[in-house]
């Protein structure tokens, strides 16, 4: 009954595949890219004396795990474990900052369904945390084939695309909305490849 129960438990702990944090990754350039209202915002806040500095020293481990990110859903070499930690650290803040951002933006004045995605990003942020807090792998060690890789980006640019120019979302709500479907569509992009077996362009092979 015990193994039941952690094996129960194990299923229910998000295990963020690569696919996910290059997502997250994928979404956090285009934002800048696209939204001058971030960037404008992050300028401002860069130049706080209070919180300016901190802000850069964050910055700077998102960027590494954004890098490891990128790297590894493109090579086949073992992730290391302090790696896959800085990959799950960056994927934490991200949700964090997606929920955060867009449930202050959400919650003051209105309560719809869009408020379930900053919702899901704090909770799956928090989880995460408590993962790390054990020095558990939040990052697995599966390989993504290129295929795979192809699908994810695509689809996630196609949600990116409708959620801003479709719904005319904010930065905030466009990212909370990318970060939720994210592991959605990795989910998706892995059964559909598996189903019809295609595994010739897996990094791998």
């Amino acid at each position: 009954m015990r193994h039941f129960l952690q094996k129960i438990f194990g299923w229910l702990k998000p295990q963020y595949h690569e696919l996910v944090t290059y997502q997250s990754t994928i979404a956090c350039i285009v934002l800048l890219l696209a939204y001058p209202e971030l960037r404008l915002t992050y300028k401002q806040i860069i130049h706080e004396k209070v919180i300016g500095d901190w802000i850069v020293l964050m910055s700077v481990l998102a960027v590494l795990g954004m890098f490891f990110s990128i790297w590894h859903v493109f090579t086949a070499r073992k992730k290391l474990l302090w790696e896959k930690q800085w990959m799950g650290a960056f994927a934490m803040s991200a949700n964090g900052l997606a929920g955060i951002a867009a449930g202050v933006e959400i919650f003051p004045t209105r309560w719809s369904f869009m408020a379930l995605f900053p919702i899901w990003n704090i909770l799956v942020g928090m989880i995460l945390l408590y993962q790390m807090g054990f020095a558990e792998n939040v990052v697995t060690d599966e390989n993504a084939s290129l295929l795979e890789v192809g699908i994810a980006t695509v689809s996630l640019l196609v949600i990116f695309a409708i959620a801003k120019y479709g719904f005319h979302l904010t930065w905030a709500a466009t990212f909370s909305v990318c970060m939720v479907y994210s592991s959605i569509i990795t989910f998706v992009t892995s059964w559909f490849t598996n189903q019809f077996g295609w595994y010739s362009v897996s990094k791998s092979q």
